[in-house]
């Protein structure tokens, strides 16, 4: 996973990663930001938990994304396509391909327009260790403010 974190206009965080990832960018930008930081705290601890193999399955469903984690990878999607698809619920979590994802709420402060309609955008999945580098990532980013 390749990614890069810098700051906006408006000083707030902004995270960038390669198009196959670039819906936990979203994830991150929208629901893991500096006015969210007890969620990311808990994402970080479960994740942690997941690797030890203590927690077996996580999920965390925010404002726009949900974020599944087991022992394998991590899988973030867009709210929208749960509700359009149904949440899988054996902790196999595949692959959807040809999503459309035009009901994005259009009041947030990063750019929506980037997600509609872009599988990339909506969903992306990696393995476990790499979503917890870019976590870590993440968090000393914010820290470094």
């Amino acid at each position: 996973m390749e990614y890069s974190f810098s700051r906006d206009d408006n000083d707030d965080p902004v995270a960038y990663l390669n198009m196959e990832a670039e819906a936990f960018g979203h994830w991150l930008n929208i629901e893991m930001g500096e006015s969210n930081l007890d969620d990311l705290r808990d994402v970080f601890i479960a994740t942690g938990k997941v690797l030890q193999g203590t927690l077996e399955n996580f999920s965390h469903t925010g404002r726009e994304f949900t974020l599944e984690l087991n022992a394998d990878q991590a899988r973030v999607r867009a709210n929208a396509l749960i509700a359009d698809r149904g949440k899988s619920d054996d902790g196999d979590f595949g692959d959807d391909a040809d999503s459309d994802s035009d009901d994005m709420a259009d009041d947030n402060q990063y750019d929506e327009e980037a997600l509609a309609g872009t599988d990339s955008g909506s969903s992306a999945h990696g393995g476990i260790e790499d979503f917890h580098e870019l976590l870590c990532g993440w968090v000393v980013f914010l820290e470094e403010k």
